[in-house]
């Protein structure tokens, strides 16, 4: 089966020049940006790589503005003529989930008092990141500088500047969208809907769910710990699931031993996260979990695996389980009796096919409740008695080896 889940984003800004006299509203304006390569970078790694580490970045902690013209590089890390960069205060934020989509809006807010940028020029704004511990750049590929960009227009997308005075007050209010989409089909659903923000859908927790509150040295510390979970419960997913319906069958360990993510490309900025479950583990899978735990610094916001994705056999392509030539045992002249391993039945209708020495065979009957074959007449000694047949689910037995990959990317702008 191959499910990808995609990962994308949008910034938006308003802006208020007030007289701080009157209180009145002078002038409106508006912006729209593009995210940085740098900004990609961030949202990509800190996703997908904060397993190994606790995550040393301040997510969407400040917002910078400018005064420059011109053709912005996205490449670039400062603005084209940088004026300051000034600490958000989380306004709101509302999430929804549906079974093929997340969709997380946060707003943020940055005043400019009438004592602030006197006499400036305001002509592009945008997010920025302040790192200053190397590692954050060794061990994510993040650098200190723009996350998104864009130039200052008007209701009508016109570019514009903004002069401030000394008695304008620039209210700014950065809304950021945050989706998450797969292409699993109807038998897969994102879930977590009905818990609150802070410890529900991981995806929604990391972006929206915490306040913006940082330690003393201005860092948030964040780890994240992807999970692979297997079941036998084949009930259809709900956006209101918190994790595996039935049995858990097995599990990978969210947690520094045991990552799921396994291949990060940080050039296409995507991530494989994959798990293999050995031939010790034994069960019907019908029903594959994807969480992730995410530890902030501030301890009430460390929870439990928290769900991302549900999903039921069958899923995109994959169709059927099939086992061809699933060697049972050897006749004896006497037995007549034979049973399927406990993960094989029951196989799909008409789909039973049983050889008895290399030659199919019709002198039986089959219960596909109990999957016992009883034959009329007991093969010969000496005589392989063997088996073909499909499944609406995989049976993991002893005899095989499953792995479970999802691919998670982030293409970037909505």
């Amino acid at each position: 089966m191959n499910v990808t889940v995609d990962t994308k984003m949008h910034n938006n800004f308003r802006f208020e020049v007030v007289d701080a006299k009157t209180g009145e509203v002078k002038q409106e304006a508006k912006a729209e940006n593009i995210v940085t390569n740098n900004g990609k970078n961030i949202f990509f790694n800190t996703l997908f790589k904060g397993y190994n580490y606790p995550m040393a970045f301040a997510l969407l902690k400040e917002i910078s503005v400018g005064g420059g013209l011109g053709t912005f590089d996205p490449n670039w890390l400062n603005m084209i003529k940088p004026l300051g960069k000034y600490q958000t205060t989380k306004v709101s934020s509302e999430s929804t989930i549906s079974s093929d989509r997340i969709q997380t809006k946060v707003v943020y807010k940055v005043t400019l008092n009438y004592d602030v940028l006197v006499d400036a020029d305001l002509t592009e704004i945008g997010f920025s990141c302040d790192i200053t511990r190397s590692d954050a750049f060794t061990l994510f590929g993040i650098k200190p500088g723009l996350v998104t960009h864009a130039f200052i227009t008007d209701s009508e997308g016109n570019p514009i500047t903004l002069h401030k005075t000394a008695t304008d007050i620039v209210n700014i209010y950065a809304t950021v969208y945050f989706t998450m989409t797969h292409n699993a089909g109807a038998n897969a659903s994102f879930c977590g809907s009905n818990l609150p923000e802070a410890v529900g859908n991981a995806f929604i927790s990391y972006f929206a769910g915490r306040d913006n509150v940082y330690a003393s040295d201005g860092w948030t510390f964040v780890r994240h710990y992807w999970q692979i979970a297997l079941g036998d419960n084949g009930v259809a997913p709900s956006i209101s699931d918190r994790g595996i319906k039935g049995t858990t069958i097995a599990k990978s360990l969210p947690e520094l031993t045991s990552p799921a993510i396994a291949i990060i490309d940080n050039v296409n900025r995507t991530a494989i996260a994959e798990y293999t479950f050995n031939t010790s583990i034994i069960g019907k899978v019908k029903e594959i979990y994807i969480g992730c735990t995410c530890q902030f610094m501030e301890a009430s916001y460390n929870s439990n695996v928290q769900p991302v994705l549900r999903m039921v056999l069958p899923i995109g392509a994959w169709v059927e389980h099939v086992e061809e030539d699933q060697n049972l045992a050897t006749g004896d002249g006497t037995t007549k009796l034979f049973n399927l391993p406990s993960t094989a039945f029951p196989t799909k209708a008409g789909t039973l096919v049983v050889k008895v020495g290399g030659s199919i065979s019709t002198d039986y009957t089959f219960n596909n409740s109990t999957g016992l074959i009883t034959f009329n007449a007991a093969p010969g000694a000496g005589a392989l008695v063997s088996v073909s047949y499909k499944n609406d689910y995989i049976p993991k037995h002893q005899y095989n080896i499953l792995k479970v990959s999802v691919k998670f990317t982030f293409s970037g702008l909505l």
